[in-house]
């Protein structure tokens, strides 16, 4: 994806390699995730909990560009891409009031301290620009200006341990509609036939402004909406080297990537510091309608390693391209922090594809992959994601008594599903494995 992608795919992986794909191309592409992710919850105490499964439908990731050769050493390229670390749709539980259903009555969501909803969406319209001051040295720059959806619904305890009915429903929504993202490559031909290619993107930081809307019983019943909330996320960087060697009737390559992700160690809330909720409710003299000033969601990303490795066959001059391929990504996160929305563990890839020539103009590609995790159980005494509640008075304020609430069994898998369709004059070159590059 990195060595050898031109057209739509050099525009996201290369964008050395954009003026590679003929006059012009336009490509289109959309692809199908279903995440599978389990939980089965289980507290220091040894209480159990029922199992929760994602309820959320497939999650649709389209993409759009289009690359022009504007000489032999210089192309242009832009479109709609998705963001680096993908978007995200998760459910588990009802949106209304975080319930469950177990032998068909409502209780309470096992993962509600940590997430019910998660539906994040985001796009990167990007610009890219390829030069080859020689025939055999190409460089790439590329810019994008990311725009992002941030939603989430998850409850709050009233006071530690205090129960479902004096939760608060924490809903969260919020937008950043710049957040650049900035890439360069360098791609070399050292022989006919062998090429190598280095390509580090760096994304800035999550800015969104956002609003709370926070309802539930206690006090009588509530709901607001607090305004003038701001939410700060790290992104990081990424960088790849690989390498393709490419005959006539066949290519193949290797990727190494690192991802900085690092950076992101939580997610920061940041709540008015006049923010209360409309209950007259006190203990000890403490007032349990005060928000905290911030609130954390706590990531504690590692820098992971990518391995990537694949090849296309040539199956029918100008007519059909067969390939496959795997991919490794080390764990992520740290076991002590992972929960339903921040589960990270060891992935490994098993990817098909192949192209269609259906016209002198259009291609089709297809492919799938089989994205494998292993189960991961986080031990209730290591766990550390808090229970978040809206006040601690004494002697609860104690940090010794803090709840944590995503010990247990954690499962789960993915499916991509992948449809792509590229159009270029049918007279134009390409690069593809009929010919080195």
């Amino acid at each position: 994806m990195t060595a050898s992608a031109t057209g739509l795919d050099a525009l996201r992986f290369n964008p050395a390699r954009l003026h590679l794909d003929g006059p012009f191309s336009i490509g289109l592409d959309a692809q199908l995730h279903i995440v599978d992710v389990c939980y089965d919850r289980l507290d220091a105490d040894g209480r159990t909990y029922p199992s929760v499964c994602n309820q959320a439908p497939p999650l649709v990731v389209p993409q759009l560009g289009a690359s022009f050769a504007l000489s032999d050493r210089v192309g242009l390229g832009f479109g709609i891409l998705p963001p680096p670390s993908g978007t995200s749709s998760l459910a588990f539980g009802s949106a209304r009031d975080g319930t469950i259903r177990v032998d068909g009555q409502p209780v309470a969501s096992p993962s509600r301290y940590a997430n019910v909803i998660t539906d994040n969406t985001g796009l990167f319209p990007t610009v890219a620009l390829s030069v080859a001051p020689h025939e055999r040295v190409r460089l790439g720059l590329s810019f994008g200006a990311g725009v992002f959806m941030v939603n989430s619904i998850s409850y709050t305890a009233g006071i530690p341990g205090a129960g479902p009915s004096y939760d608060t429903r924490t809903a969260l929504s919020g937008r950043d509609l710049f957040v650049p993202r900035v890439g360069f490559a360098l791609d070399v031909e050292p022989a006919p036939g062998l090429s190598l290619a280095w390509v580090t993107h760096y994304t800035a930081d999550l800015n969104a402004k956002a609003a709370l809307f926070l309802s539930g019983e206690t006090g009588g019943g509530y709901s607001v909406r607090v305004p003038g909330v701001r939410v700060n996320q790290a992104f990081g960087w990424e960088s790849t080297l690989a390498v393709r060697y490419a005959q006539p009737r066949f290519d193949v390559e290797l990727d190494l990537m690192v991802q900085g992700h690092a950076t992101t160690q939580r997610t920061t809330v940041d709540i008015p510091d006049d923010a209360v909720l409309p209950i007259d409710v006190s203990i000890n003299g403490v007032a349990l309608g005060a928000l905290p000033d911030e609130r954390y969601v706590e990531r504690r990303w590692k820098n992971q390693l990518v391995l990537r490795a694949g090849g296309d066959v040539l199956v029918m001059p100008e007519r059909l391209w067969a390939r496959a391929g795997f991919s490794f990504e080390s764990n992520g996160n740290q076991r002590a922090y992972t929960s339903v929305e921040n589960f990270l563990a060891r992935r490994v890839g098993l990817h098909l594809g192949a192209t269609v020539q259906v016209h002198p103009a259009l291609r089709v590609t297809l492919g799938y992959s089989r994205v494998f995790q292993p189960n991961v159980t986080v031990d209730p005494a290591d766990a550390r994601v808090p229970q978040p509640t809206a006040s601690t008075p004494p002697p609860l304020d104690d940090p010794s008594r803090t709840l944590y609430v995503n010990g247990g069994r954690y499962r789960g898998g993915m499916h991509v599903v992948a449809l792509g369709l590229t159009f270029r004059p049918a007279s134009a070159p390409s690069a593809s494995t009929q010919e080195a590059p």
